[in-house]
């Protein structure tokens, strides 16, 4: 009940005036959603949603009831006086209310942290998707945020105070299209003043309207190979050897790959122009350790990256930032008057892709010097650091005259294992220029950075006693015992086949000789002939699932790529570009029918794989197998059932309007997460999105979308209030009434479809709406809370009785979205909400409260038998709500009360 009452104040307010027939702007319905959206997040999980959307973590509020007792985070938001960053701020919501937010307020970097969510992006890429269909323009609405900056607390507080609407750029020049910056760059004041022409913030979209038929951004992938070469070198006197020294040699090489693909089966005319510029900054770390005791086995933990990045002497680029690291910058333009359809999108043209592509040495072979390097090992570089290796030729400046380091005297508290880490931040800025009729509209944009962080060590050392690279301690050597197997495959010219390094013949007996040569005492001072290389592989991809969402990082998140982490040994085959998706399908493309995709989610310990199919009706539209099938509306507000038809925000899917809940409705069993207990479907929705953030998720599950759709009715539907049936009618045949004349289709052949007339004496009829009685009979309070809720009875869509739907065929390949959807889109529209009340004595009177809608009459009645009714009181909603006051003597009757509409 509380979220039906929230949502009737909030629609009130939000009430758009002449919105039966077009929509006012994207601002205004933006809006209105956002604010009903938040206020139904906030009643659901209080403390998730501060933490989530202001940053404001392990916060409590309190008040205390009518009877003294403590409430602990009230979902109305009484109580709610000094959450950091919620209350204080200078638009924020009245102290005891719910803190929902609007276009001009949407928390962005809030208590030092990021907070703008895929779920809110989601809401405002709807109403985009909302106004574009209120439209008959060719293009894309395109709208661009503002933003206002405070410091409070302590921290530089972002957030969007509102859009702007890009109607054209000038060329690639335009200051509209300038560089983004990262959301901590932004300084103090109204963006109006500081920005004029507004800024461009990294992982903040631009919000581009739903359209078919323009090609867009559809992957990123980079590929960063470090390799890795240990040398030893071994010193003995008359009588033993003395110490076992190591080299690590660091090389790194990094591949960049870029595609913009029209998946349209059309050829696209239009003079376009393509930019795709960015940088990436990298950084090695390490954090020196452990030491080896003689009695522990050794065990490899994560790097600790205490020490922020090695110094390195090179040119490396652009800085890592806060070190001397690495980095390059990347980019490519081009224009085209022609740009190739995708002709059989399961198998798209390759002309269909522009594609970009760039490998770069980032770091060149290089010495790793430990943090107990002496100045002269390091050439006067602070250790840790990496050495050029051509800072060991005499003609050098500086020159070091000792290649090896003394990091192993033959005692295993003595030696080291290097715990390397690579640190990379993918920044880049993608769009698309239309120019036809002597204007060039933007069609798409992109701006994503994004961390990451790879733990080199879990990639090259392994706990196999067998491999020159195990950690297994060897007592007797007094080292690791991949160091003993590197020394005994170059005395006995051997190798593991775990290590994928076999001898060359030759190298083997020379190698042999000269160790023969060390142990008789001959020399006292080698270097092992066998070194090995390891490659550790880092791949970053963003690629997008549904052409049509690719604005944030989670949108981009591949949904079953498998690749490679570590490669031994010589000779290695790694993945290529075009593997990764670059210039064909990449690795994310899942619409309808496209199977076996499995969804890896993390938990603490273990790997969860989520596995769905190509034909899972709760994630993607039916029978949308491409972006050619999308049927989007266009002005279409002469009735209510276009709703379904706009695109939600979520890969290949529009407004939802069938019974399963992705999030509840799957009946698996629930896992252990982040130490929480929770349904396998949310871990499913999670994925799919790429919305690490379960709470987030699930305020952009599909079942959201019922009561938007509820919300909708009541902006759109030009039936007279009077006229319509409330949703918790409990005679049946008033629903049997309401379906009378209704369009439904019928299929006995996989997607051809008859239409029909829904017939008040027809059997199917019956059963739909004894249905939605059993339904609401088995929900608390025997009652639907919202107009929307009524679409949780299945044989309304997904189990229509018109629909042959019991049949494997007919649901892979017969069945469309929109024919599921046929009836809900058109009964909400004959549906009302009853008004809810709330009574209370104050004073000797009897104070009952109800809801209602602004400019509509209602009828309190009373009865004190629930069977006959008087009516006692004519009242109109001010603000969505009106009270009734009767005075009740102590030895009354008890008294119920109810509330008709009149009209």
């Amino acid at each position: 009940m509380k979220k039906f009452v929230m949502a009737l104040v909030l629609a009130n307010i939000c009430a758009i005036s002449g919105a039966q027939t077009t929509m006012v702007s994207f601002c205004s319905i933006a809006d209105c959603l956002l604010r009903d959206s938040t206020a139904n997040w906030f009643a659901n999980s209080p403390s998730n949603y501060l933490a989530t959307y202001y940053g404001v973590t392990n916060y409590n509020y309190y008040h205390l009831d009518s009877n003294g007792n403590t409430v602990t985070n009230d979902p109305t938001g009484f109580g709610l006086t000094n959450a950091a960053g919620v209350n204080q701020l200078p638009f924020a919501v009245m102290s005891n209310g719910v803190p929902v937010f609007g276009v001009t307020n949407i928390p962005v970097y809030v208590n030092g942290r990021f907070v703008y969510t895929p779920a809110v992006n989601r809401v405002l890429q709807f109403a985009a998707n909302l106004y574009d269909a209120s439209t008959n323009s060719f293009f894309p609405d395109v709208f661009r945020p503002t933003f206002w900056v405070t410091h409070l607390n302590g921290y530089n507080n972002v957030y969007i105070n509102g859009y702007q609407r890009v109607i054209s750029v000038t060329d690639t020049n335009d200051l509209q299209l300038s560089a983004p910056i990262d959301v901590n760059d932004l300084q103090i004041g109204n963006s109006a003043v500081n920005y004029t022409n507004g800024v461009n913030v990294f992982n903040v979209p631009w919000i581009i309207g739903a359209k078919k038929g323009f090609p867009n951004f559809n992957n990123f992938s980079e590929e960063n190979q470090i390799h890795v070469i240990r040398r030893i070198q071994l010193t003995r006197d008359a009588n033993s050897v003395l110490a076992t020294n190591q080299m690590y040699l660091l090389n790194l090489q990094s591949s960049i790959g870029v595609d913009f693909w029209n998946s349209y089966v059309s050829n696209f005319y239009d003079t376009a122009t393509v930019v795709f510029q960015g940088r990436v900054d990298m950084g090695l770390t390490n954090d020196d350790g452990p030491n080896f005791s003689a009695n522990e086995a050794a065990v490899l933990n994560a790097p600790n990256y205490v020490n922020g990045g090695l110094t390195y002497a090179g040119n490396g680029g652009i800085g890592y930032p806060g070190n001397g690291g690495l980095g390059y910058v990347y980019g490519f333009s081009t224009n085209t008057t022609f740009w190739s359809g995708s002709a059989v999108p399961s198998s798209p043209s390759p002309g269909s892709f522009i594609t970009w592509s760039n490998t770069v040495s980032v770091l060149p072979y290089s010495v790793y010097r430990t943090s107990s390097a002496s100045a002269v090992d390091t050439g006067g570089l602070p250790a840790p650091c990496l050495i050029p290796t051509n800072w060991f030729s005499p003609t050098a400046s500086p020159y070091i005259p000792f290649a090896y380091e003394t990091n192993g005297a033959g005692s295993l508290a003595n030696y080291q294992l290097p715990q390397f880490g690579l640190q990379t931040t993918n920044r880049f800025q993608a769009y698309i220029i239309d120019s036809f009729g002597g204007i060039n509209h933007i069609i798409d944009y992109v701006q994503i950075s994004q961390e990451n962080d790879f733990n080199l060590n879990t990639n090259i050392f392994i706990n196999n006693p067998a491999s020159v690279w195990s950690t297994n301690v060897s007592v007797a050597f007094g080292v690791s015992a991949g160091v003993s197997n590197q020394i005994a495959d170059s005395i006995f010219g051997t190798s593991a086949a775990i290590d994928n390094q076999p001898w060359n013949t030759a190298d083997a007996r020379a190698s042999a000789s000269i160790f023969r040569s060390f142990l008789e005492g001959v020399t006292n001072q080698i270097q092992a002939g066998f070194m090995p290389i390891c490659t550790a592989v880092n791949y970053t991809v963003f690629s997008a699932n549904d052409p049509l969402v690719h604005y944030t990082a989670g949108d981009l998140t591949p949904s079953g790529l498998a690749l490679p982490g570590r490669v031994a040994g010589l000779g290695v085959n790694f993945a290529t570009l075009s593997t990764l998706g670059v210039g064909g399908l990449n690795p994310n493309y899942y619409p309808w029918g496209r199977t076996n995709i499995q969804n890896p989610v993390y938990t603490t310990g273990q790997q969860i794989f989520v596995t769905t199919n190509g034909f899972s009706f709760w994630l993607k539209d039916p029978l949308v197998y491409s972006s050619a099938n999308w049927d989007f509306p266009t002005n279409p507000y002469s009735s209510f059932n276009w709703i379904g038809r706009v695109h939600r925000g979520t890969p290949w899917q529009t407004v939802y309007l069938k019974s399963t809940d992705v999030l509840n409705d799957f009946g698996l069993n629930n896992v252990a997460y982040n130490n929480q207990v929770i349904n396998n479907g949310q871990l499913l929705w999670s994925a799919w999105t790429g919305d690490q953030n379960l709470y987030d998720s699930d305020n952009s599950a599909p079942v959201q979308d019922w009561h938007l759709a509820s919300l909708l009715t009541s902006f759109f539907n030009t039936n007279l209030s009077g006229q319509l049936i409330s949703v918790n009618d409990p005679d049946t045949n008033a629903f049997i009434t309401a379906l009378n004349g209704l369009t439904v289709w019928t299929n006995s052949s996989p997607d051809m479809f008859e239409p029909l007339l829904i017939s008040s004496n027809s059997g199917q009829a019956a059963i739909i709406a004894n249905a939605i009685e059993s339904v609401r009979a088995a929900r608390t309070n025997q009652s639907f809370g919202d107009v929307g809720d009524i679409l949780a009875v299945p044989e309304l869509s997904e189990q229509s009785p018109f629909l042959n739907w019991n049949n494997l065929t007919q649901q892979q390949t017969g069945i469309s979205d929109e024919a599921y959807e046929l009836i809900p889109s058109q009964l909400l529209s004959l549906l009302r909400m009853d008004s809810n009340g709330t009574m209370f004595l104050a004073n000797g009177q009897v104070v009952a409260n109800f809801t209602g809608w602004n400019g509509h009459t209602y009828i309190v009645q009373t009865s004190s038998d629930l069977k006959n009714w008087s009516n006692v009181s004519t009242n109109t909603p001010l603000n969505g709500f009106f009270s009734y006051f009767n005075f009740v003597p102590l030895n009354a009757n008890r008294q119920f009360y109810r509330t008709l509409l009149l009209k």
